[in-house]
């Protein structure tokens, strides 16, 4: 069972505030969390923290599941003109994902034998990305998006850009992806 002792130290270097000896005791340095967060990464959090976010049926494709919620929710953000399209058909492949029973691959999914209901091409193309590659494309630019909007408003801008392992890439596919059954 794990204590508070036995935790180590976070793995990112926090920033260190010294104070003066009271009373001759020296006091080990206090560390403070960072204060600001890029919208990207508070973004990205609050959507694996949403309580409406499913589990995956199948363990392989909680992977699949999280990063579709979090494209739903950036695309909230970053497009909010489609996000009643775009960002529903996210959340409807996401709950399709995780209702699957077997790990969904671009193999074991497409568009005419093997169609799971509420996910459409576009959702079906960026899954096969993303079982290749590890990140979607699209998300990485919406999470530049809602980063660079913040940079450029004044409101901070300092950290590193969280959620995604994309090379940077902000082409991909647009389009819907959801579809009727």
């Amino acid at each position: 069972e794990p204590s508070l002792r036995n935790i180590t130290q976070p793995a990112l270097a926090l920033p260190t505030i010294t104070s003066a000896p009271r009373s001759g005791v020296e006091h080990p340095p206090r560390t403070h969390p960072r204060t600001h967060m890029l919208p990207s990464e508070t973004r990205r959090r609050i959507a694996l923290a949403d309580a409406k976010k499913p589990t995956a049926q199948h363990a392989g494709n909680q992977d699949l599941v999280d990063v579709f919620w979090v494209l739903a929710d950036a695309t909230f953000k970053a497009e909010p003109e489609n996000a009643g399209t775009k960002g529903s058909a996210y959340r409807k492949a996401a709950q399709a994902f995780a209702a699957c029973p077997f790990t969904v691959t671009d193999s074991s999914v497409d568009l005419k034998k093997k169609k799971l209901p509420n996910v459409g091409k576009a959702s079906v193309e960026k899954m096969a990305v993303f079982r290749a590659t590890g990140s979607i494309p699209k998300l990485v630019a919406y999470q530049a998006i809602l980063d660079e909007d913040f940079e450029d408003d004044g409101s901070g801008g300092t950290g590193s850009c969280g959620g995604g392992s994309g090379d940077g890439d902000s082409s991909g596919g647009g389009g819907g992806g959801g579809g009727g059954g």
